[in-house]
């Protein structure tokens, strides 16, 4: 799978989420921490006032946020017909020792466990046993886009896909994102993304 191509794509069409992922239940309805899907543009600025606006272009806000669970992050959502379909948390912690990176991994995975229970799928695309022993070797082969790690929920009506992987490049980008957008050795995303009607009904189904 070319996860650089999956990154630059999943930034281009839904961008760059001031979510308080550090919950101690999921709210009732669908999600994204605390932000709810279908929520209206100025909904979502009146629940972001503590945030700084990075943009407001077309179809998508993103805020930047410096939080202590976090540290520094980018966060969008994006619209559709007005209503907000999927949000984005693009961690932008710039760690000279990557084994950070993985440690903010395994902090944010724990945190969402305690929100929306244990994942449907986790793992490393690696079959090195090895490389899985060795923090420092897993995070330089993370950085050369040889092991991309991935954590994803399925929660009936959304996804959520935690990603760490080799970083994209913005070649793709349009301007505007392109002036809000930061490079970092590992690229860190976490996706909350609606999911269309028969998806839904295909989780719905498997539950």
């Amino acid at each position: 799978m070319n996860f650089k191509k999956l990154f630059i794509s999943l930034i281009v069409a839904l961008s760059l989420t001031n979510v308080t992922i550090a919950q101690e239940a999921a709210p009732e309805g669908d999600y994204f921490g605390d932000v709810k899907f279908g929520s209206t543009k100025e909904e979502v600025k009146a629940h972001e006032k503590d945030s700084t606006l990075a943009l407001d272009h077309n179809e998508e806000l993103i805020f930047s946020e410096t939080s202590e669970f976090l540290g520094k992050s980018l966060n969008c959502y994006s619209f559709v017909d007005g209503k907000m379909v999927a949000g984005t948390i693009y961690v932008v912690n710039d760690h000279q020792d990557l084994t950070k990176y993985i440690e903010d991994y395994n902090k944010i995975n724990e945190a969402f466990k305690q929100v929306y229970g244990e994942p449907d799928e986790m793992g490393f695309s690696t079959d090195d046993e090895a490389l899985l022993n060795d923090t420092a070797k897993l995070a330089k082969a993370i950085k050369d886009g040889k092991v991309a790690a991935s954590t994803v929920w399925k929660k009936g009506n959304f996804t959520i896909s935690h990603i760490l992987a080799e970083q994209m490049t913005t070649d793709d980008m349009d301007e505007e994102s392109k002036k809000v957008f930061v490079v970092t050795p590992i690229c860190h995303l976490v996706l909350g993304q609606l999911n269309s009607a028969e998806e839904s009904a295909e989780e719905a189904a498997e539950e």
